[in-house]
């Protein structure tokens, strides 16, 4: 038993020198490096839009929709904007017959400095109601007005769509 340890340490020994003994001259090799990047992840919010409200007749002054515009809840975006586009008031019983109709924003700083900001805005307007390098998100309270009831004919309802259009990056 012992010479056959012997042997097999013996044969152990030749082999661990064996490769120093091949290992002459210069070595090379390769190793493939691989980074798996993910999907960037979609952006996500939640977006309140103002209720619907009513405009009391023959008021000519400016009239808060109920609730804000604003967005919450926001994560992966490094902006959120809002197109704001409606129309006249429209006569439900009759299309062809309208009444102009105004729209004012505030956003909520605005509104407790007493400050009216851009004030009216047109049509298909952008609102910007989140950016990354802002430290606040901003809630916009909106606002309509018609400035000449007269037209209006007696009975009707009049109502006016505002449509909002949100994306973020």
């Amino acid at each position: 038993m012992k010479k056959f340890l012997s042997l097999v340490l013996a044969l152990v020994m030749v082999m661990i020198l064996s490769v120093t003994a091949f290992a002459e001259g210069e070595q090379s090799g390769t190793t493939t490096l691989t980074a798996e990047i993910p999907n960037a992840a979609e952006p996500s919010f939640t977006l309140h839009i103002p209720a619907n409200t009513t405009l009391t007749y023959g008021n000519t002054d400016w009239q808060q929709l109920s609730g804000v515009l604003d967005a919450t809840d926001i994560q992966n975006a490094n902006w959120i904007r809002c197109t704001i586009s409606f129309t006249d008031l429209i006569n439900t019983s009759d299309p062809s017959d309208s009444i102009a109709l105004n729209a004012f924003k505030q956003t909520y700083e605005e509104v407790n400095t007493g400050n009216t900001g851009d004030g009216m805005f047109p049509s298909g307007a952008t609102l910007t109601l989140y950016s990354a390098s802002w430290n606040y998100d901003y809630t916009y309270s909106l606002y309509a007005m018609v400035e000449d009831w007269s037209g209006a004919t007696p009975g009707a309802t009049y109502q006016s769509v505002i449509t909002f259009h949100v994306w973020a990056e």
